[in-house]
């Protein structure tokens, strides 16, 4: 199953900033040490993928010490491989979140005034709703943004969210345009350079050295681990000009699939 995360608004043209899964969380109550017969998790590297033998070499991280385990992956354990990639990367029928600036909006209302001040009705927040479970900020007072010296800089205070499915990817336009649930269509722009950030259910043999590694596993009295639950991150690209961290990564949109 794929499945991406987007932000927008019903009826909204989005200029996207960041595209579908969030910042990776912190282990889940790891607890820095093993124990056997009872469930544990883990986190480390892979060091070598075996899809014959149902196995993962990894270096695993216990306290501050970095140790090598084979760890035995069954077949039936769901595997979770998030990984980042460029618009291109997603497909038609994934599910996204996306989040950015709307530049078109699609008007089920429109309220006027010559007032210096919002027309009375809007939050304090500037933000109305619209129909398809979307959100959009409504009008903000005139002026507002930073101070540099006198002169005042607007920056803009709109924002929009969705949830749809994938119908269609132009790489040529940086466009993409997603069902929402209640079928209206949300049409997309992002940055050339913009990641997604794909969520997928993969098998063992998807699994690449380097990846790290977030394990639930048990352990029984010879030592030997076998995971309950698995997920893999692989490295991010490296930026241009520079190297990867090999760290997770962060903040960028995500998507799954299968």
């Amino acid at each position: 199953m794929m499945k991406h995360r987007w932000k927008g608004a019903a009826g909204l043209a989005l200029l996207a900033a960041i595209l579908i899964l969030p910042a990776i969380a912190a282990p889940r109550g790891s607890r820095g040490g093993f124990g056997f017969g009872r469930s544990r998790e883990i986190t480390g590297a892979v060091s070598a993928v075996n899809s014959t033998a149902n196995t993962l070499s990894v270096q695993a991280n216990v306290r501050a010490l970095t140790v090598p385990i084979t760890l035995l992956v069954p077949p039936t354990v769901p595997i979770t491989r998030i990984s980042t990639t460029g618009l291109a990367g997603l497909k038609v029928g994934d599910t996204v979140e996306v989040s950015g600036l709307p530049v078109a909006i699609q008007a089920a209302a429109i309220r006027a005034s010559s007032l210096a001040s919002p027309p009375s009705g809007t939050t304090s927040s500037g933000t109305t709703s619209t129909t398809g479970g979307a959100t959009s900020p409504g009008p903000t007072t005139a002026g507002s943004g930073t101070t540099t010296g006198a002169a005042v800089t607007p920056r803009p205070r709109a924002a929009a969210q969705a949830v749809g499915t994938v119908q269609s990817v132009d790489p040529t336009k940086n466009q993409v345009v997603a069902k929402l649930a209640d079928g209206t269509l949300v049409t997309v722009t992002a940055p050339a350079d913009l990641l997604v950030t794909r969520e997928d259910q993969v098998i063992l043999a998807g699994a690449q050295v380097g990846d790290r590694v977030r394990a639930e596993v048990t352990i029984d009295s010879a030592g030997n681990y076998t995971a309950v639950a698995l997920e893999l991150i692989a490295v991010p690209p490296a930026p241009m000009g520079g190297t990867t961290t090999g760290s997770a990564p962060v903040g960028t949109s995500t998507a799954g699939g299968a």
